[in-house]
């Protein structure tokens, strides 16, 4: 079963290589044989594409993605594999906001790479020539906002697909399917524009409804904390204290009424929130933590403490 982690990248943007979400895939022996078929022809207005949501816990810009799928006989050879495409939407109802070349209003940002690009390795399985790894440095200064759903879609362009062949040439890259175990999560989604499966799915339809044992896909995004400029203004009139503590915290804020400070640990979960200035840590193993601080104004800041 996948594990479903969100990180807590570290502040500076220099290195932009921290881990902010990530979706394992099933065990490879199993997945191949759900996973959800998402790919183009070359000129994308012939393909059936994927989509899953994510939430990052602070402002981030996200400069990495790794994904993990099965491919068939043939797909990386370099008369099949053109390219590859990732966009990211906002939400719309639960929903990507826009259909890849067909509707893009709600497109945050987007990105294509030739498969023979630097920018994208691509690396077999030892033990199964037939899972494909894929990591693409995808270099961007968007935000994406704390808390709040987005939207990637990935597919694989493929180089001499037309539309009589693009069902039967089998050559195809199948992402990998995962759960989705956080209830404020979505199940993934498929459109098939063209009606290529003959199944109805022309809009963004759940994706179990192809292989109802998938809730969610397989990928990780990297790169680092960005503080929007609302959280630059807390961040200035913010101080946590003593750190290290052993048993107590004290947020401290001028000009601000708290809405709420939530606790997380190092791997991103929940521990614990408090709508009070004082927070009793005295449960909380040893270790690094993040506090994030919500302001009624609808601002925000973080701070990692130490609990020793």
């Amino acid at each position: 079963m996948k594990k479903l982690f969100f990180l807590l990248g570290a502040s500076s943007l220099a290195f932009g290589q921290n881990l902010l979400f990530e979706q394992k895939p099933l065990a490879s022996d199993f997945f191949a044989s759900i996973d959800v078929i998402s790919s183009a022809n070359y000129n994308e207005k012939m393909g059936i594409y994927v989509a899953d949501d994510f939430e990052l816990p602070t402002n981030s810009t996200i400069n990495k993605i790794k994904f993990t799928g099965h491919i068939e006989d043939g797909f990386l050879d370099l008369q099949n594999l053109l390219s590859w495409r990732v966009s990211f939407y906002n939400d719309n109802g639960g929903k990507p906001s826009g259909i890849p070349v067909w509707v893009n209003s709600g497109m945050k940002m987007s990105f294509t790479n030739f498969a023979t690009n630097a920018n994208v390795v691509m690396t077999t399985d030892p033990a199964d020539a037939k899972i494909l790894n894929v990591e693409w440095n995808i270099p961007s200064s968007v935000v994406y906002n704390a808390n709040t759903k987005y939207w990637v879609v990935l597919y694989s362009v493929l180089n001499n697909m037309n539309d009589t062949s693009f069902m039967t040439a089998k050559k195809h890259f199948y992402w990998a399917a995962s759960t989705m175990n956080l209830p404020k999560l979505e199940t993934a989604k498929i459109v098939d524009p063209n009606n290529l499966l003959g199944s109805g799915y022309t809009d963004w339809t759940n994706v179990n409804q192809v292989s109802n044992m998938v809730s969610g896909m397989a990928f990780s995004l990297y790169g680092a904390n960005a503080l929007s400029t609302s959280e630059t203004d807390a961040k200035s009139k913010v101080a946590v204290y003593p750190n290290p503590t052993s048993d107590e915290l004290t947020v401290t804020y001028e000009d601000k009424k708290l809405k709420q400070a939530s606790v997380f640990s190092a791997d991103g979960k929940l521990l614990q929130t408090s709508s009070k200035t004082l927070i009793d840590v005295r449960k909380l193993k040893v270790g690094q933590y993040l506090i994030k601080v919500d302001f009624q104004d609808g601002t925000s800041t973080s701070a990692k403490f130490i609990k020793k």
